[in-house]
């Protein structure tokens, strides 16, 4: 029983890392301006 809460627990907290990692990779892609050393194809040099 207690192995079954662990991979319960681990599962629903891999399900929110991979909710979360969505959201900054989305974010990632909609950002417009320079970011120091990381610059979009569509920006000035």
């Amino acid at each position: 029983m207690e192995a079954r809460r662990a991979v319960v627990s681990f599962t629903r907290q891999l399900r929110d890392m991979l909710e979360l990692s969505l959201v900054i990779c989305r974010g990632a892609v909609r950002r417009t301006e320079s970011r120091g050393a990381h610059y979009t194809m569509r920006s000035e040099i």
